[in-house]
C-alpha cells in the first residue's frame, strides 16, 4: 500500500495530466509485488510515466499541501529552488539534478535526510566551486516562508528587517545585504520557475510612506534608444503580427499588433500572482488579483523559452485576439493582453471557481455518489447543450475550435458552462501552414513530436482529417466529430477510441468504427446513440452538417424522448425486417420472397423462348442438309 504523501504526489501527477489513472496503477502494482521500498514518485519516473520536469513540479505541488506530514518540508522547498536555480544559472542538467533530487527521496524513505548540495557533490553533478555560488545567490534573492513554503523574490532588497508572508501572514526576519541584479531567464523551453510575486506569495514589506513613493511607475514607456525586453528582442517587429481579427462584417476596427501591445500595455505589477492553476504547451494559467479592479483573473503567461520564437508568439496572441472577439456566455471573456516586466507576453480571463467537464467524467468513473447527485446524466445534457450554443457562435463568426474535448470545458460553481483553451482555433480565410506538436502518450499526451500539418489535440477526440495531419480539411464538421465524442463519453464514460498510446488511438480513429455505445451499455437511449454515431463517421459529409442539427434533435430528445430523424430510420428499419420474416404459420411466402420470384420470372421465360428456338433452328437446318 502507498502513504498519503505518495496518493497526493499520484493525485497531483494526474491533475496536472502528467500521467494517467491506469499509469499511476501500475505503478503501484510494481511498488507492491516488486519494489516495497522505492518510493512511489521514484517508480513513476523509472517507468517514464513522468519526465524530470513534471517529477519536480508534482514534488513541489505535494511538499505545498502535506508541508505538516513531510519531514524536512522546508529543506526540501529549499533544495527544489536550489536545483531550479542551478539549471538556470547553467551550472548543470536539469535531469542530473533531478536524479539527485530523487536521490534524496529514496535516502529519505530509507531513514537518511542529506541537502542537495551533498547529493550534487557526492555524484559530481556540481563542482566544489559552483555549490557555495548557487548558494550564495539563492540567499541573496530568494527567501523561503516556513509557514507555508511561500518563496518571495527578496533580490531589491537591500535592507533588513521585517517581511510579511502575503499568503499565511507568518513574520519573518530577513538580513541585511547588497542589492544584486535579479536574475535572467535561461529556462530555455522549460516552463517559467516562478519566484517573487509570481509564485503568489507577494511580500507585504514594512516600510514607511516615503519609500512607497519612491516606487516606479508601472506603465512600460518605450523609449526609441532603448534595448527591448530581452524576451521579445528581435522577436517582435511592426509585419511580425498581422492583426488576427474575425471577419469585419462581424466585429469592428481598432485592431492591435504585438509592438503596439509592448508600448501601451502596463507590466504585471497591476496583478498579484496567487497560485498557479494549470499549464499546457503554450503557457501557464494562474489565479492573479487585479489590484485596479480590485478582482481576480485568470493569467496565461506565455512560456519564457517561447517568447524567442516567432511564430509562438503570433500564437498565443492569436489566442487572446481570436478568444477576445468571440463574445458569448459560454465562451471564457478575455480582458486584457500585455508583456510582464521580463517580456513575456500575457493575457487575462475571466477566473472560473468550478471543475472541468473532464474533472466530473473523472469522478463519474470512479463512482462517486456524490457527483451522481449533483450532475445527473440529464444535467450532462443539459452542459452539452450549452457547449453546443458556443461552437455554434463560434462557428457563425468563422472560427473552428479544433481542440474540444472535456478537460476544455469548465463547469462554474454556479453552473456557468465556459468552453476554453482557443489556442488552437482557426478563422476562416487565414492560412494554417503552422508546425504543430501531436500528443502521442496516450490521452492524457504524455510526450510530443513535432510535425507539419497536424494539429496538436488529444487523440481520442480528433477527427480523421485532423489526425491525418489535413488541416486544410478541416471546417465546422470537424468540431461536430468532436463534439460528437464528448457526447458518447457522456453516455459511457469512455470516448470512442482508447488505448495505450496515442499513435495506436490515432491509428483507431483513421481505420477502426467507433462501437455503438448500447453494445457497452444497454441503456443507452437508441437516440443519444444516432445522435452520437452520426457526428462520429468518418464521412465528414455523412456528419450533421452544422451544430444546429445537433442542438435541434438533443432538444427535440429532451422534449419528447425521440428524434424525427431517428423516428424515420426506425421505421424503415422495422419494415426491413418485416420483409424479410417468414410467416411460417401460414406457408405464405414474404414479401421479399414474392419480389425475388416476380423478379426472375421474366428473365427466366425469355432463357427459354431463346433455348427453343436455337432448339428449332437445329433441326431445321439438319433436315436442310439432308
Amino acid at each position: 500500500m502507498i502513504n498519503e504523501n505518495e496518493q497526493t504526489f499520484a493525485d497531483f501527477a494526474i491533475k496536472f495530466h502528467f500521467c494517467t489513472q491506469r499509469m499511476v496503477d501500475q505503478a503501484i502494482n510494481i511498488k507492491e509485488n516488486h519494489r516495497p521500498d522505492t518510493p512511489l514518485p521514484i517508480i513513476l519516473v523509472d517507468e517514464n510515466f513522468l519526465t524530470d520536469s513534471e517529477f519536480l513540479k508534482v514534488l513541489e505541488e505535494t511538499l505545498l499541501v502535506r508541508k505538516g506530514e513531510v519531514k524536512h518540508a522546508l529543506q526540501r522547498m529549499i533544495d527544489l529552488k536550489l536545483a531550479a536555480l542551478a539549471v538556470e544559472l547553467g551550472y548543470c542538467q536539469r535531469d542530473a539534478i533531478a536524479a539527485c533530487m530523487r536521490e534524496q527521496l529514496l535516502r529519505a524513505a530509507g531513514g537518511n535526510f542529506n541537502r542537495l548540495v551533498e547529493i550534487a557533490a557526492e555524484f559530481g553533478v556540481l563542482e566544489s566551486d559552483a555549490a557555495p555560488e548557487v548558494l550564495r545567490i539563492f540567499t541573496d534573492t530568494t527567501f523561503v516562508c516556513p509557514g507555508c513554503l511561500g518563496v518571495h523574490d527578496i533580490a531589491k532588497r537591500t535592507g533588513g528587517g521585517e517581511l510579511v508572508c502575503g499568503r499565511c501572514g507568518h513574520i519573518m526576519t530577513v538580513p541585511s545585504k547588497t542589492a544584486i541584479p535579479p536574475m535572467k531567464d535561461l529556462h530555455g523551453d522549460e516552463p517559467e520557475e516562478v519566484l517573487a510575486d509570481d509564485a503568489g506569495t507577494e511580500p507585504r514589506i514594512k516600510q514607511d510612506t516615503k519609500e512607497v513613493a519612491k516606487r516606479p511607475s508601472s506603465v512600460l514607456t518605450p523609449d526609441p534608444g532603448a534595448k527591448r525586453p530581452s524576451a521579445v528582442s528581435g522577436v517582435i517587429e511592426r509585419d511580425l503580427m498581422p492583426e488576427m481579427s474575425l471577419p469585419e462584417r462581424h466585429v469592428g476596427h481598432g485592431r492591435a499588433s504585438a509592438e503596439e501591445i509592448i508600448a501601451h500595455t502596463k507590466t504585471e505589477e497591476r496583478y498579484i500572482i496567487v497560485r498557479e492553476v494549470g499549464r499546457g504547451g503554450m503557457g501557464i494559467v494562474f489565479e492573479t488579483v487585479d489590484r485596479d479592479l480590485r478582482r481576480r483573473v485568470a493569467m496565461k503567461i506565455i512560456h519564457p523559452g517561447k517568447s524567442a520564437d516567432r511564430n509562438k508568439v503570433k500564437r498565443f496572441l492569436e489566442e487572446a485576439q481570436i478568444t477576445g472577439q468571440l463574445e458569448h456566455p459560454n465562451i471564457i471573456p478575455v480582458h486584457e493582453v500585455g508583456v510582464n516586466r521580463k517580456g513575456n507576453l500575457f493575457f487575462t480571463m475571466k477566473l472560473v471557481a468550478g471543475k472541468s467537464l473532464g474533472d466530473i467524467l473523472d469522478e463519474y468513473r470512479a463512482g462517486s455518489e456524490k457527483i451522481r447527485r449533483e450532475f445527473t446524466r440529464r444535467d450532462l445534457l443539459g452542459i452539452f447543450q450549452r457547449i453546443l450554443d458556443g461552437v455554434a457562435f463560434a462557428h457563425s463568426r468563422g472560427v473552428i475550435h479544433r481542440d474540444l474535448k472535456p478537460t476544455n470545458i469548465m463547469i462554474g460553481e454556479y453552473g456557468e458552462v465556459l468552453i476554453m483553451d482557443w489556442g488552437l482555433a482557426k478563422v476562416f480565410g487565414h492560412s494554417d501552414t503552422r508546425s504543430y506538436t501531436v500528443e502521442v502518450g496516450g490521452k492524457t499526451g504524455a510526450r510530443r513530436k513535432t510535425r507539419h500539418g497536424a494539429v496538436v489535440g488529444t487523440p481520442a477526440y480528433l477527427p480523421p482529417e485532423q489526425a491525418a495531419g489535413k488541416p486544410e480539411d478541416m471546417d465546422e464538421r470537424s468540431d461536430v466529430y468532436s463534439l460528437g465524442a464528448i457526447l458518447y463519453e457522456l453516455l459511457i464514460l469512455t470516448p470512442p477510441f482508447d488505448a495505450d498510446t496515442g499513435d495506436e488511438i490515432i491509428k483507431a480513429v483513421l481505420t477502426e468504427e467507433a462501437k455503438p455505445p448500447s453494445e457497452i451499455d444497454s441503456s443507452v437511449a437508441p437516440e443519444l446513440e444516432h445522435i452520437a454515431m452520426k457526428c462520429l463517421n468518418k464521412d465528414k459529409r455523412k456528419r450533421y452538417q452544422s451544430v444546429a442539427g445537433i442542438r435541434q434533435d438533443i432538444d427535440s430528445f429532451l422534449a419528447t424522448g425521440r428524434i424525427d430523424e431517428y423516428l424515420r430510420l426506425e421505421m424503415h428499419r422495422r419494415r426491413e425486417r418485416q420483409a424479410i420474416q417468414l410467416r411460417t404459420e401460414t406457408g405464405e411466402p414474404s414479401e421479399i420472397a414474392k419480389v425475388l420470384r416476380e423478379s426472375i420470372r421474366g428473365p427466366l421465360i425469355v432463357a427459354v423462348i431463346v433455348v427453343i428456338a436455337l432448339v428449332a433452328a437445329l433441326v431445321i437446318l439438319v433436315l436442310a442438309w439432308k
